[in-house]
């Protein structure tokens, strides 16, 4: 398969998949557009009205930064402060206690020794 024929094949289920759609949802139906064979017949981007007013005001936002870059910046001294304190210590394992374990084995040799003693008492 090539890729023309694939395109061919997707843009068929597109068409497909748009005429369900209107089927269904008659008003809510997307448009399906023909790409312009003329890229020239695309329309400019219209102009922000408001560009002119955001570059001004990035343009005194650097500035402003750039003022304030003779302060000291708070935030950076005391992440350099919380890095360079020393990390809490490592909790030690505490050691183990064989009691539950000790009683666990007990109980279960208890258990085996009764049942052999019923099964064999006859």
């Amino acid at each position: 398969m090539d890729f023309r024929t694939l395109g061919e094949l997707v843009h068929q289920q597109v068409v497909e998949q748009s005429l369900f759609e209107t089927e269904l949802v008659p008003a809510e139906a997307p448009v399906i557009e023909e790409p312009a064979a003329d890229p020239q017949a695309v329309a400019a981007p219209v102009a922000d009205p408001h560009a002119d007013a955001l570059s001004s005001w990035a343009a005194r936002e650097l500035a402003s930064s750039a003022a304030a870059d003779g302060k000291p910046d708070l935030a950076a001294m005391l992440k350099a402060k919380a890095r360079a304190a020393s990390p809490p210590p490592v909790p030690t394992s505490k050691a183990k206690s064989w009691l539950p374990t000790a009683v666990a084995i007990a109980g279960a040799l208890a258990l085996a020794v009764a049942l052999v003693w019923y099964l064999f008492a006859d």
